[in-house]
């Protein structure tokens, strides 16, 4: 992301090397929650693979996947109205 100057859209960044439990488990968004302060009500957490879906939701979050290769792997939104985001979990 340095290499490519996109450092500076992120307020976090969470890799592998931050985390003891690769995704499935919550424990990379609850720290990046942790560290934006985030209110697990007021986040929605977009992904782009079935085992961001588990974690998403095992982190307690609204959650989302999105189908597009390449994109963002994950994009938080805090303060948005949850009454206006659907559950979408993959078949």
């Amino acid at each position: 992301m340095r290499e490519w100057g996109l450092e500076r859209f992120f307020e976090v960044v969470i890799t592998g090397v931050e985390v003891s439990n690769p995704k499935p488990h919550p424990e990379g968004i609850l720290l990046a929650m942790e560290q934006m302060k985030a209110i697990p009500a007021e986040t929605i957490y977009v992904g782009d693979s079935h085992a961001d879906v588990i974690a998403g939701g095992s982190a307690g979050l609204t959650t989302a996947k999105q189908t597009f290769k390449h994109l963002l792997e994950c994009l938080f939104i805090s303060h948005y109205n949850q009454s206006n985001i659907r559950k979408y979990y993959p078949i």
